[in-house]
């Protein structure tokens, strides 16, 4: 499938430029037979110009691959959207196996496919309930040229998490105005543009 195996149980896979897909593999022994494992692959979308912006804005480093810009469980991707595991071990029954790496292919390498470009990463990006979300949102559409209505979404998320004093709120605050001065900097550089059309 043209995988690349990283660290632990990831893999990632080239989908376009600056694109990478994800596969995570969350495994667990607990309530099975010795040697033998529950599988739930999670799959993802990783836009890195994206995720280049948003760790210089959090004032981190830059990682190659991790953390996938959306993600789901497989399950989730199939027609029938559920949570599914995969018992995988000498125990198991072999078809479980290759139904997993069908799954991943039918379903899960589109679904990393489908958010290829920015434009079309940013419905999934807005439909996704995982916090890291809040950063990139902003973000994405500031890189789409949408200054404004990013400003407006960067508002309405510092109004959301004002009085919370959870470890993760208080991480955004420290995001906000930084992301605040970069779109200030892309709004102005707009207007420098259409001047120097004139």
């Amino acid at each position: 499938m043209g995988f690349r195996k990283r660290a632990g149980s990831v893999f990632t896979i080239d989908i376009a430029d600056d694109v990478i897909g994800f596969l995570g593999y969350n495994t667990a022994s607990e309530h099975t037979l010795p040697g033998n494992f529950a599988v739930n692959p999670v799959i993802g979308i990783r836009n890195q110009e994206l995720a280049r912006v948003v760790s210089e804005l959090r004032g981190e480093r830059f990682h190659p691959y991790a953390p996938p810009t959306v993600s789901s469980p497989l399950g989730y991707l199939m027609p029938d959207p559920e949570f599914r595991v995969w018992y995988l071990g000498p125990d198991s029954p072999t078809a479980d196996g290759r139904e997993m790496v069908d799954a991943i292919v039918n379903y899960g390498i589109p679904y990393m496919k489908s958010g290829a470009t920015l434009p079309r990463l940013l419905p999934l990006i807005e439909a996704s309930s995982d916090f890291l979300t809040r950063y990139y949102h902003p973000v994405a559409l500031g890189l789409l040229g949408e200054v404004t209505r990013a400003q407006r979404v960067l508002h309405g998320l510092d109004e959301d998490l004002a009085h919370l004093s959870d470890p993760a709120s208080t991480r955004y605050r420290e995001f906000s105005p930084r992301c605040w001065r970069w779109l200030s900097s892309l709004a102005h550089a707009r207007v420098a543009t259409r001047r120097g059309d004139r």
